[in-house]
């Protein structure tokens, strides 16, 4: 076993050997990642979850809650990190009664060293799963490998053991959600802060990458940890600044020595005590300022003088090699992810960001950008604003409601089916699917009698919306002048008279129609010359007096009764 620093060698065919096996458990893995149990756990009304965002510090107004959610404990099929089958837990957050399919949100948690701290257990960030269900998201809260019910130990900053938790948890959703209240719309958004941020952009890229059937919509991505290689190790590791929250650099050399074996025991890379003190502060029992306060303020120290002399002057050192193995920026992005940093955060630097995305560009992403939210905000600070500008940002993706615009020719006559409708949908989730109140199923009809014609629009997400066109006629308002033929009074209140005594064409039939075109009122035209109708019971409003002719013409006429 190599001792720190010292380059692994693996001869040919342990490597085709170890490849071989490593295909064989992600095939059989993969073929069953799906939930083993989902727990329905509380039924949380809209004032409650105002309530506990309140409790929470979240401003009123800042966040509207829609919805009210139901919460479930998912325990799923994943991978650990040496790929072995395990088990993890998370939380999940089914928004109650949306009109459409919704879509989801994955948000991944700052570092947690105690087990019962997952959000699984309602701990620390869990009510940020209540807020994203409330505003309509299917939100998941993945726990991470060994801590809530996972079992095992919790790795940290290792690219494929932050990842798969996230995507496995994903899967398991994707088959049993629709069972819970909600049915998902095929939006993905990720979001995370620190060790989450990590996870958050390791989980994207590993999504990309082998999944092609899921796309990500967007990613933010909140003070993490991203050059492991740079500003991790020459900024964190190997500073001899004062660090009050030291507790990430044991878990940084513990869990890739669990990883990847690079030392011989954990007297190669720590000094006594600490090579006995810090392996006991991890296992799953205690928080990080429990770790912190057995840390001395200058992180290093705790470190063999020889691990530091390695990484300062050998800059292909074995453990270099795996930090640059696991930095977060080794891809292209070709979904949107914002960065979001403070310059002033003293627990993470800002340059893991700078450096992430200087990265990102050179690689050839287009849709990577950083948001400074704020010069003066340390850490804890950063976090909340961010958190919120996050969210905000991630409700700027989702679809927005569908727009109707409706559109109609007229009817030649009262009785010809020569009209046409049409609507032009904008925005929801496209493509869309189209029923008119007379069956037909595009978004155009025609050969229509004049009338009001309904349809409904459901898009993609099965969102659905009704709206109304009316085909009006021509109604040839002066043939009846033409034709020596009066109708009065006009307007009217109770009743009218057709006098047709000099008429051009003697009238045969006299109707009352509605503005749509629909007979209310029928009789036969007088042989006295005039015709009285009773319109006392009639509602006031606008109607068409349609007379026909023994010429065989319509001719028209606008009346209103008041």
């Amino acid at each position: 076993m190599p001792v720190f620093g010292e380059t692994l060698h693996i001869n040919p065919f342990m490597k085709k050997s170890l490849s071989l096996l490593l295909v064989l458990c992600t095939a059989v893995v993969a073929h069953a990642q799906f939930a083993s149990q989902v727990i329905f756990q509380h039924y949380f009304t809209k004032p409650q979850i105002d309530s506990i965002l309140a409790a929470q510090g979240v401003p009123s107004g800042i966040l509207t809650t829609v919805y009210p959610v139901k919460t479930y404990k998912v325990i799923y099929n994943t991978v650990a990190a040496d790929s072995t089958p395990t088990t993890a837990s998370g939380l999940l957050v089914v928004p109650q009664g949306t009109p459409c399919d919704v879509p989801m949100l994955s948000y991944q948690h700052n570092n947690v060293f105690r087990r019962n701290d997952a959000p699984s257990n309602y701990k620390y960030e869990w009510f940020i799963g209540l807020a994203g269900g409330s505003l309509g998201l299917i939100t998941m809260l993945p726990d991470g490998l060994g801590l809530g019910s996972g079992p095992g130990d919790h790795p940290f900053l290792q690219l494929q053991s932050e990842a798969t938790p996230v995507v496995d948890m994903l899967r398991a959703v994707r088959e049993t959600v629709d069972t819970m209240g909600a049915a998902y719309n095929q939006q993905l958004f990720l979001a995370g802060i620190a060790e989450g941020a990590y996870a958050t952009v390791a989980a994207n890229q590993y999504i990309q990458t082998y999944l092609p059937q899921i796309q990500v919509t967007g990613a933010g991505a909140i003070a993490g940890y991203y050059d492991l290689s740079g500003t991790m190790q020459n900024e964190m590791i190997l500073s001899n600044n004062n660090y009050n929250d030291p507790s990430y650099l044991a878990a940084l050399f513990l869990s890739y020595n669990r990883i990847y074996h690079y030392a011989a025991s954990d007297s190669d890379i720590f000094v006594t005590p600490y090579d006995s003190i810090l392996p006991a502060q991890y296992n799953g029992t205690r928080e990080a300022y429990q770790i912190n306060g057995v840390m001395p303020s200058v992180p290093n120290q705790v470190l063999q003088q020889a691990v530091i002399d390695t990484l300062q002057n050998d800059p292909n050192n074995y453990f270099t090699q795996l930090l640059r193995k696991n930095d977060a920026y080794n891809w292209t992005p070709n979904n949107p992810i914002k960065l979001f940093f403070c310059t002033a955060d003293e627990i993470i630097p800002w340059h893991h960001t700078a450096v992430a995305y200087s990265h990102f560009v050179s690689n050839g992403a287009v849709t990577v950008d950083t948001l400074n939210v704020g010069s003066t905000y340390d850490h804890n600070l950063c976090g909340q604003f961010s958190t919120l500008a996050a969210i905000s940002a991630i409700r700027g993706l989702i679809f927005e409601p569908m727009v109707a615009h409706t559109s109609s020719t007229q009817a030649s006559s009262a009785s010809a089916a020569d009209g046409s409708a049409s609507v032009h949908d904008t925005l929801g989730n496209p493509p869309y699917h189209w029923v008119w109140s007379n069956g037909d199923t595009t978004s155009s009809i025609s050969g229509l009698n004049a009338g009001v014609y309904y349809v409904t629009t459901t898009d993609q997400s099965h969102c659905s919306r009704t709206d109304s066109v009316r085909v009006s006629f021509v109604n040839g308002i002066n043939d009846i002048a033409a034709a020596s033929i009066s109708v009065y009074p006009n307007p009217a209140h109770d009743r009218i008279i057709v006098d047709y005594t000099q008429a051009s064409e003697q009238p045969v039939n006299i109707e009352l129609l509605d503005i749509g075109g629909h007979s209310l009122l029928s009789t036969a035209a007088g042989a006295g010359g005039t015709t009285v109708l009773d319109l006392s019971d009639r509602a006031r409003g606008v109607y068409i007096i349609r007379i026909r002719t023994t010429a065989g013409s319509e001719l028209h006429s606008k009346i209103v009764l008041l």
